[in-house]
């Protein structure tokens, strides 16, 4: 099993000075939102990471390399059109690079200790990693499931509150080879100079093969605003959960 992680944007929202350094590299306590990443996959059976880099490249290449190059391997991705096209496009780039079956991590969450590990062995080959509905706001991705978790539709970026059986995207997901393949056909079918999010290829690919979400217990925190910063620095100074 593999991974991909995509950390090539320069998180525009966090405001400077946040964002003088790629986002992923901001320290929580003593270490970064990566460092927190990377060691939770590395419980895992995942040997490979793929990380498609762009904003001041070189500091995440160096930091990942410096520290974890010795216990994982790393393929590093180099997005040039960070600037201009969404995160769909760096998904398109990993194209070639994908040769088994795959998990996918935006590179600005924060996971509960050993969740992770569990979402991966669960035994349903294709899963939605989400966080539970009480938890939705306005700039989520949603997904929509019947009996048995299973997905039903989706939503990007629109507010669906009020229906039930809705729940908002932790921003990891896990596809078996066969199906990663297809998704990566589906994406490669679309306006990559105006569709922004790759989650838009999920409509398409959850009439191909059955997804389930897997709802986390403990809230995952996505880091996209300076308030997200300092609200996920003021949570794990009492609440150890989120560290290593």
């Amino acid at each position: 099993m593999e991974a991909l992680i995509l950390a090539a944007g320069f998180g525009s929202r966090l405001l400077k000075p946040l964002n003088k350094k790629p986002k992923s590299l901001l320290k929580i306590g003593k270490k970064t939102i990566l460092y927190y990443l990377i060691e939770e996959i590395k419980k895992t059976k995942i040997k490979k990471i793929h990380v498609v880099v762009g904003f001041k490249k070189e500091l995440i290449i160096d930091y990942l390399t410096k520290n974890f190059s010795n216990k994982i391997e790393f393929n590093f991705i180099y997005n040039r059109s960070y600037k201009t096209k969404g995160n769909i496009y760096s998904v398109y780039l990993a194209e070639n690079f994908i040769k088994q079956d795959l998990v996918i991590f935006n590179s600005d969450i924060v996971l509960p200790n050993n969740m992770l590990n569990k979402f991966i062995t669960n035994s349903q080959k294709n899963l939605f990693l989400t966080n539970q509905k009480k938890f939705i706001n306005h700039d989520d991705i949603l997904f929509l499931y019947k009996k048995k978790y299973i997905v039903e539709n989706i939503f990007i970026k629109e507010e669906k509150k009020n229906i039930k059986n809705l729940v908002p995207s932790a921003g990891v997901v896990k596809m078996e080879k066969k199906t990663i393949k297809s998704f990566l056909s589906i994406i490669k079918k679309m306006n990559l100079n105006k569709v922004k999010y790759y989650e838009s290829g999920y409509q398409e690919l959850i009439t191909r093969f059955k997804f389930k979400i897997y709802p986390s217990r403990k809230k995952i925190i996505e880091i996209d605003t300076k308030k997200d910063y300092h609200d996920i620095k003021e949570t794990i100074s009492f609440d150890k959960s989120y560290t290593c």
